[in-house]
């Protein structure tokens, strides 16, 4: 018998692990692993298909009355799901011929995430496949003082977190447009800040439909960034009054970003002194 080269076992084993790594690729949703081969995938109208194929004999026969449901929630297991009026985004049935069944163009009423099951089929009602949440933008108002933008972060469920940038602030009212895209439904931690300003947090529930979350005011001359502008605050812009940026021990004390810090950065400091960030709408 001849031996296979130690190179080209290991060449062949390491093709077979990455083959089968492309077949076993998994993703999570919801906290829950899925194969994503499970993900059914909508056309460009947004419908979705499923063509399943039984996956044990006698599972399906010809003319079976098959019920395809589409559940909000993503679970390994049926009984990780809730299945109630509220939660049913999709139902109809179909007859299954012989070894197959399908369910082509539908469309559920939301597109949150989803698990698609089936009934009527030998062993019961089955998992067969999952709709992932269809991305949703989230858009609001920010007041600030100065000529760059505000930043929002996103932090979700899992600690992952998403950073954007607000549009500048228009020159005379200071209010800048923000527009969050490709944010998909879950629960979130909101936060909206600028260097030198205090900041504005809350928790938000991004849904399936694009959401308008608010208009905010957040106040420039909170250079130690403790929630509030105050005496302590007061003290730093001392501190570097009359200096140009670039000396600055603080360079948040350039409330309008003009390069120097002056008598127009202490005024709009003594109109913001006591103020917190407030949500307007």
């Amino acid at each position: 018998m001849k031996k296979i080269r130690p190179l080209l076992f290991f060449f062949i084993l390491s093709v077979f692990l990455f083959s089968f790594s492309i077949l076993a690729t998994t993703i999570t949703l919801e906290g829950v692993e899925i194969d994503s081969s499970k993900l059914l995938v909508p056309d460009e109208n947004w419908k979705y298909s499923l063509i399943y194929q039984e996956e044990s004999p006698e599972e399906l026969s010809d003319g079976q009355q098959i019920v395809i449901l589409v559940v909000k929630g993503i679970a390994s297991e049926i009984g990780g799901l809730i299945i109630s009026a509220d939660t049913i985004q999709y139902i109809d049935q179909t007859a299954s011929t012989d070894t197959k069944v399908e369910f082509l163009g539908f469309m559920p009423k939301k597109v949150p995430n989803c698990t698609v099951l089936l009934g009527g089929i030998a062993g019961g009602p089955k998992i067969v496949g999952y709709i992932e949440a269809e991305p949703v933008s989230v858009k609001g108002k920010v007041k600030i003082e100065g000529l760059t933008p505000a930043t929002i972060e996103l932090v979700d469920e899992f600690n992952h977190v998403q950073s954007f940038f607000s549009d500048l602030p228009a020159k005379n009212s200071g209010i800048a447009d923000f527009l969050l895209e490709k944010v998909k439904p879950g629960n979130y931690s909101f936060k909206i800040s600028k260097f030198g300003h205090t900041s504005h947090s809350q928790t938000i529930a991004v849904e399936e439909f694009d959401l308008y979350i608010g208009s905010f005011i957040i106040y420039g001359g909170d250079f130690n960034h403790n929630g509030s502008i105050n005496v302590y605050d007061l003290g730093l812009l001392l501190d570097d009054y009359g200096k140009d940026v670039k000396d600055a021990l603080n360079t948040a004390c350039d409330i309008n970003e003009n390069g120097s810090i002056n008598v127009y950065d202490l005024s709009i400091f003594l109109d913001n002194y006591g103020k917190q960030s407030i949500k307007l709408n």
